[in-house]
């Protein structure tokens, strides 16, 4: 019996089963943050990247300190995992990669990453409010992507609470919890599932899905809802509030927000749409629809915009290099 489990074991971690790590901690005001002072690989058969943080959380060295100098242009950049950068190591990072290509040009920038794995544009909010503010920025960007819309609904993600913004923006920003208005931890989860594929497996067949589904004949994940229809419902209408919240934070800091709206790979490889398009099997499947609808409400919230979608489109039709990952 040993053997078979030890045999079950090594063959799950060979076709990629193996315990997600995190250097994510609970936090009672954003749900979770990344843990100080910490080191961990991932490696699959994609990426092979070591993530490590500052004493301070962020993917950045000792030398980023809350001080800015003032002859200094500082650039924060907030998001999820693209920001974070979880597949590339760190000078492959956005923040790294647009900090070396301004200072080629002679200004005189640092770029921040403030970016943190499952964010939504809520908690990226809440995070400047809190955290980001004593960086003193001259230009916060904050980079979106098409499951925030619905993940900024809830009050939940995965195994971690998470907050909501709520009410008018401005004069007040409110926050909503599981209960009463209050975060709590959830612990960690079960040793076997923790640190075991065999376990973390059965885990995930026996407690079902960890994300809600849309309820129909083909169980589809409830976060790809906005690319097949238009409902406040879905979470765009905590998505307006979350960026006009991000524009009062960001002028109340006296920086300039900016918004990037990421592209799905649908909307830049005809291969990755067909395939998407087949998946879902639904004729209203739309991948530029969230996209779309991302920028409309950023702009319609008074911010600055930058579409990368163009230019990703371009290389791939000149027969460049697929810009996409």
């Amino acid at each position: 019996m040993l053997f078979v489990l030890l045999v079950l074991e090594g063959g799950l971690r060979l076709i990629g089963f193996t315990p997600r790590r995190t250097m994510n901690q609970f936090d009672a005001t954003l749900g979770w943050k990344k843990t100080p002072s910490t080191s961990l690989r991932r490696h699959t058969g994609e990426f092979d990247v070591t993530l490590r943080t500052n004493s301070r959380g962020l993917r950045e060295d000792e030398s980023v300190v809350y001080d800015k100098a003032k002859d200094v242009t500082r650039i924060l950049m907030v998001g999820d995992s693209f920001t974070l950068g979880y597949t590339v190591e760190r000078p492959d990072t956005l923040s790294q990669l647009l900090a070396a290509r301004m200072r080629s040009e002679g200004r005189n920038v640092e770029v921040i990453n403030g970016g943190t794995e499952g964010y939504s544009t809520d908690q990226e909010v809440l995070w400047l409010l809190t955290e980001g503010v004593k960086y003193e920025p001259d230009v916060v960007v904050l980079q979106m992507y098409e499951n925030d819309i619905f993940w900024n609904g809830q009050a939940r993600y995965l195994r971690y609470p998470k907050p909501k913004l709520r009410g008018e923006v401005p004069p007040r920003i409110a926050l909503q919890g599981v209960t009463d208005e209050k975060l709590f931890d959830p612990g960690q989860e079960p040793w076997l599932e923790r640190k075991t594929a065999l376990g973390n497996t059965l885990g995930g067949l026996l407690g079902g899905p960890q994300v809600p589904m849309l309820a129909g004949p083909r169980p589809l994940p409830a976060e790809w809802a906005v690319r097949i229809r238009d409902e406040d419902g879905d979470g765009w209408a905590e998505t307006r509030t979350a960026l006009k919240a991000f524009k009062v934070v960001a002028e109340d800091m006296k920086a300039k927000p900016i918004v990037v709206v990421i592209p799905d790979k649908a909307q830049v490889d005809p291969a990755a749409r067909q395939a998407m398009s087949d998946v879902i099997g639904n004729p209203a499947y739309d991948p530029d629809r969230p996209y779309r609808r991302m920028v409309e409400a950023a702009k319609a919230a008074g911010l600055a915009v930058i579409e990368p979608l163009p230019a990703m489109v371009a290389a791939s039709e000149n027969g460049e290099r697929q810009l996409y990952f």
